[in-house]
Protein backbone atom coordinates (compact mmCIF):
# COMPACT_ATOMS: atom_id res chain seq x y z
CA UNK A 1 0.00 0.00 0.00
CA UNK A 2 1.07 3.25 -0.53
CA UNK A 3 0.70 6.08 2.53
CA UNK A 4 1.10 9.20 1.32
CA UNK A 5 2.85 11.38 4.92
CA UNK A 6 3.09 14.47 3.37
CA UNK A 7 2.56 16.37 0.03
CA UNK A 8 6.01 15.63 -0.47
CA UNK A 9 6.68 12.19 1.15
CA UNK A 10 5.12 8.84 0.20
CA UNK A 11 6.41 5.27 1.66
CA UNK A 12 4.78 1.87 0.41
CA UNK A 13 4.28 -0.71 3.84
CA UNK A 14 2.99 -4.00 3.20
CA UNK A 15 -0.77 -4.33 4.22
CA UNK A 16 -0.94 -8.13 5.60
CA UNK A 17 -4.26 -7.73 6.48
CA UNK A 18 -3.64 -5.59 8.99
CA UNK A 19 -5.93 -2.41 10.12
CA UNK A 20 -5.33 0.90 9.62
CA UNK A 21 -4.43 1.13 13.05
CA UNK A 22 -1.67 -1.33 13.39
CA UNK A 23 -0.34 0.34 10.46
CA UNK A 24 -0.05 3.59 11.97
CA UNK A 25 1.18 2.57 14.95
CA UNK A 26 4.13 0.49 13.82
CA UNK A 27 4.79 3.87 11.77
CA UNK A 28 4.85 5.47 15.04
CA UNK A 29 1.91 7.65 14.09
CA UNK A 30 -0.56 8.19 16.83
CA UNK A 31 -3.83 7.03 15.24
CA UNK A 32 -5.65 10.46 17.62
CA UNK A 33 -3.22 13.05 16.03
CA UNK A 34 -4.33 11.93 12.32
CA UNK A 35 -7.15 11.42 9.60
CA UNK A 36 -6.81 8.80 7.12
CA UNK A 37 -8.28 9.15 3.57
CA UNK A 38 -8.97 6.63 0.59
CA UNK A 39 -10.42 7.82 -2.33
CA UNK A 40 -11.04 11.08 -1.37
CA UNK A 41 -13.03 9.43 1.76
CA UNK A 42 -12.26 9.53 5.76
CA UNK A 43 -11.67 5.76 6.67
CA UNK A 44 -11.86 4.84 10.43
CA UNK A 45 -8.80 3.25 11.94
CA UNK A 46 -10.50 -0.48 12.61
CA UNK A 47 -10.25 -0.33 8.69
CA UNK A 48 -8.50 -3.50 7.02
CA UNK A 49 -5.69 -2.22 4.85
CA UNK A 50 -4.92 -3.79 1.59
CA UNK A 51 -1.71 -3.66 -0.44
CA UNK A 52 -3.48 -2.01 -3.92
CA UNK A 53 -4.77 1.20 -1.05
CA UNK A 54 -3.15 4.67 -1.38
CA UNK A 55 -3.83 6.79 2.03
CA UNK A 56 -3.64 10.05 2.94
CA UNK A 57 -2.80 11.05 6.49
CA UNK A 58 -4.24 14.63 7.67
CA UNK A 59 -2.18 16.10 10.69
CA UNK A 60 -4.91 17.32 13.45
CA UNK A 61 -4.00 20.18 14.86
CA UNK A 62 -4.80 20.51 19.09
CA UNK A 63 -5.01 23.45 21.12
CA UNK A 64 -7.22 26.07 22.35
Amino acid sequence: MQIILSPDQCITQAASGRTIEEILLQLGVNPVDVLVSWNDTIIPEDTRASDEMTIRLIRISHGG
